[in-house]
C-alpha cells in the first residue's frame, strides 16, 4: 500500500471515528435538534411573512448567531427552508464539516440550533 493510499485509508478512519463518537456523545441533543429544525421548518412560511422578508428573516438568524461562524446562519436557514426531513445524517456530518473546515467543536451547531430555536419561541412563533 503506497503512503496516499495509507494517508486516505487513515483520514476516513479518523471521519468515520469522529462521526460514530459525535453521535454517541451528543445522541440525544442531537435528536432534540432534528426535532426543533423540523418544527421550524414547518413553520418557515409563517416567519418570514411575520418578518416581512426573507432578507430581515436572514437578518434576525445573522443577529441571533452573531457568535458562530459565518456559514452557520446560512446553514440553519438553508435547513429550515428546504420542507423536507432533515436527518441526524445532516446535521452531523454539517458539524464535522463545519469543524474540519473553521475548526469550531461540533456541538456548536446543536448550540446554535437550539438559540435560534430559542429565539423564535421568545418571539411567540
Amino acid at each position: 500500500m503506497s503512503l496516499s493510499q495509507k494517508i486516505r485509508r487513515i483520514s476516513k478512519d479518523l471521519v468515520a471515528g469522529s462521526y460514530d463518537d459525535f453521535l454517541t456523545n451528543y445522541s440525544d441533543e442531537i435528536k432534540t435538534a432534528v426535532n426543533q429544525l423540523r418544527e421550524m421548518s414547518k413553520k418557515y412560511d409563517d416567519f418570514i411573512s411575520s418578518y416581512g422578508s426573507e432578507d430581515k428573516f436572514g437578518e434576525m438568524i445573522d443577529n441571533t448567531l452573531g457568535n458562530y461562524d459565518k456559514n452557520v446562519p446560512d446553514m440553519i436557514d438553508s435547513w429550515m427552508s428546504r420542507h423536507e426531513t432533515i436527518s441526524i445524517n445532516d446535521i452531523v456530518s454539517s458539524a464535522i464539516r463545519n469543524q474540519d473546515r473553521f475548526g469550531t467543536e461540533k456541538q456548536m451547531i446543536l448550540y446554535a440550533i437550539e438559540e435560534v430555536y430559542n429565539e423564535f419561541k421568545d418571539q411567540g412563533l
